[in-house]
């Protein structure tokens, strides 16, 4: 199995709304590792590692986001190789 990770950034109403608890628990249901962070700019920082299938099914509930949330835009890169070697999915 091949592993793939994404760095996203999600700009609009993303804190303060759940967007962190929604990203893990989405991610524990997919069998995704990695963290969802709060940036000092306002924005949402999410890293997940896993099958590539799983990570485009995690960007998709992604871009919908919680109920409170508004997702103005999410960048979102593709990685080849993993930062690290995580073991699970964190808020930090």
């Amino acid at each position: 199995m091949v592993e793939k990770e994404i760095d996203c950034i999600l700009h609009g109403k993303v804190q303060g709304v759940g967007l962190r608890i929604f990203a893990k628990k989405e991610a524990d249901r997919l069998g995704l590792v990695g963290y969802a962070h709060n940036e000092e700019d306002g924005t949402v920082n999410v890293v997940a590692q896993g099958e590539e299938q799983k990570l485009q099914e995690f960007l998709e509930k992604l871009k919908k986001g919680p109920y409170f949330s508004r997702i103005r835009e999410l960048e979102v890169s593709f990685s080849e190789t993993l930062q690290d070697s995580l073991t699970e999915f964190e808020i930090t």
